[in-house]
């Protein structure tokens, strides 16, 4: 949904056309289909998917892989292969060996916190750490990317949620954009949350 409101915005809705698909019926049902969004499907968690063979020029997905049951992981990342002609862009956030990408503990801080503020887990950061988020090594295993990047130190990340999930407040938050602002270069540095995969 955000793609094709983004394409909107660009002028760009002649070029494109967009197809949505996502296991939960609740999440698409409200997304309204006009140029570009020319599709949208809610699937069967478990693929294929219901699509010819290169039916798509470009497949992307946006944190999605985290939350596949890691037993399922491969065979989806096969299955958007299967269905891409050109090539595939993830977000997808994951752990390495080095350090250099370090999601899972910076979840585990994110869930401590909003645990001690709302008495509850967050249902998505909940998800992250029972499927366990993919490591870099098994990414590549799956997609063999031409590019592989860092998206989102864990800092400034962690300052974002608490800032987006924290008490209401324009102040709050105006505070929060200034810093980053300031602090922006260090968003390009690890130890990173995800990877932007091409």
């Amino acid at each position: 949904g955000s793609l094709a409101t983004a394409v909107r915005l660009y002028g760009l809705t002649k070029h494109y056309e967009i197809h949505v698909v996502d296991i939960e019926r609740a999440a698409i049902d409200g997304i309204e289909l006009r140029p570009p969004l020319n599709g949208k499907l809610a699937i069967d968690p478990t693929p294929p998917l219901p699509y010819a063979a290169a039916a798509f020029d470009v497949v992307a997905s946006s944190d999605v892989f985290e939350h596949i049951p890691h037993a399922l992981r491969n065979a989806w990342a096969d299955e958007l292969a299967r269905v891409a002609r050109l090539g595939q862009v993830h977000t997808v956030p994951c752990d390495s060996r080095d350090g250099r990408w370090e999601s899972s503990a910076v979840d585990r801080e994110f869930d401590a916190w909003y645990r001690s503020v709302f008495g509850e887990p967050e249902r998505w950061t909940t998800e992250h750490i029972q499927n366990g988020v993919p490591t870099v090594d098994e990414l590549v295993g799956a997609f063999h990317p031409t590019t592989l990047r860092g998206v989102a130190n864990t800092r400034l990340w962690l300052e974002s949620m608490r800032v987006q999930f924290g008490p209401p407040g324009l102040l709050r938050r105006l505070r929060f954009i200034m810093r980053y602002i300031a602090r922006r270069a260090e968003d390009d540095r690890p130890p990173f949350k995800g990877c932007l995969i091409v």
